[in-house]
């Protein structure tokens, strides 16, 4: 089955013996960035934006018991332009289920706040803003805590699989015109070999190509011209 999928083209061949191990490697890498590394980012990351929404929604309780909801939501929404996380106020009309949105979209997210909150809260995006929205339950109301999506992604991802794809395709491309200049000696050879065997003259060949290539060449020429 190997042997019939296999092309019959030795350029095709060749590149095929270049090409695919780099590919199994450049997967490899790809596997063990995102399975690791990526993978390692991405909850320190969310776990940096959990400690900014809880201290956010214990702030807005703690300043309500003390202030009042007037009191409560300036000092939330002046520490929420500290953190860069835009904070709104919206009355209890639709209560939030607890863990409804955002597990597929954000689970490191939506883990985090889960395990440190005890009150209900949804995670939804918006894809105008390309904001991330988490909704939390307060004692009277709800808060919307709006915040950019950058904050839970690196740009080293994108970064690391331009220079891969970039890297893998220089690299196929020098190995095509390698593989070429390989190549073209000894298709000559059996382009002059079936010339002999239709009794063509074969005197404007010259071996060329690798070292091989050239030994398989000269001896071509001798039996060429013994014939």
């Amino acid at each position: 089955m190997v042997k019939r999928a296999m092309p019959s083209n030795l350029f095709a061949r060749a590149l095929l013996i270049l090409v695919v191990p780099m590919l199994l490697s450049q997967l490899v890498i790809a596997h063990i960035f995102y399975d690791r590394h990526w993978g390692s980012v991405s909850r320190n990351l969310a776990n940096s934006v959990v400690g900014d929404l809880v201290w956010l929604h214990e702030t807005y309780d703690t300043e309500y018991k003390a202030h009042g909801h007037e009191a409560a939501l300036g000092r939330t929404i002046a520490l929420g332009e500290q953190l860069r996380v835009e904070v709104q106020y919206r009355p209890a009309e639709n209560k939030v289920r607890a863990g409804t949105r955002g597990n597929r979209q954000f689970p490191d997210l939506h883990r985090g706040l889960e395990e440190r909150l005890k009150q209900p809260f949804s995670i939804r995006f918006d894809d105008d803003k390309h904001n991330v929205i988490v909704r939390i339950t307060v004692v009277d109301g709800l808060l919307d805590l709006s915040m950019s999506r950058k904050v839970l992604s690196s740009p080293t991802t994108m970064i690391f699989m331009l220079w891969m794809m970039g890297t893998s395709l220089l690299l196929t491309a020098i190995a095509i015109l390698f593989l070429r200049n390989q190549v073209r000696p000894i298709v000559q050879l059996a382009r002059a070999a079936e010339r002999l065997g239709l009794g063509q003259d074969v005197t404007d060949f010259k071996p060329r190509g690798a070292s091989e290539v050239r030994r398989a060449g000269r001896a071509f020429l001798v039996m060429a011209e013994r014939i």
